[in-house]
């Protein structure tokens, strides 16, 4: 009886990491994309201030 409780804990927990680890190779490719997404948000955000800057230094007074 002891065995067999061991065994299916062992199935358990095996199912659970294998899902886990799954679930992570799935979800790997789409954070990549949101990452690279939020990068180029960044630097174009950037490059509209040093655009905003420059204008704002060159209007008259």
């Amino acid at each position: 009886m002891g065995l067999v409780l061991l065994a299916f804990l062992c199935i358990l927990v095996g199912g659970m990491i294998f899902g886990i680890y799954n679930a992570g190779g799935k979800a790997g490719p789409r954070l990549l994309k949101m990452r690279e997404e939020k990068d180029a948000l960044l630097s174009e955000n950037v490059s509209l201030r040093k655009r905003l800057a420059d204008l704002e230094h060159r209007a008259p007074k």
